[in-house]
């Protein structure tokens, strides 16, 4: 049974609050779905993001740290993981 766009929002809002401070997740900005592509794919994957809500950054970082943080969201199961930046 696949979630809904709404129930993702939700599992990944409430895996977001019970990782962080409640301070720490800024405003929904984003919801993007990507379909399984590969064969070892079995189920879609839901990118819900929210706004950069940390402590202020400097202008000229190299990477920019105020990047949105995204919770991806298992499609099939709902398991939530955090998205990794490089």
């Amino acid at each position: 049974m696949a979630i809904s766009e709404e129930q993702a929002i939700a599992l990944a809002t409430s895996y977001f609050s019970s990782k962080r401070r409640e301070s720490e997740r800024g405003a929904l900005t984003a919801v993007r779905y990507r379909e399984a592509k590969l064969a070892s794919e079995k189920s879609g994957t839901y990118y819900v993001e929210f706004a950069y809500a940390g402590p202020p950054v400097k202008v000229r970082t190299t990477p920019p740290r105020d990047h949105p943080t995204v919770v991806m969201v298992d499609e099939e199961n709902g398991a939530c993981t955090f998205m990794m930046w490089m």
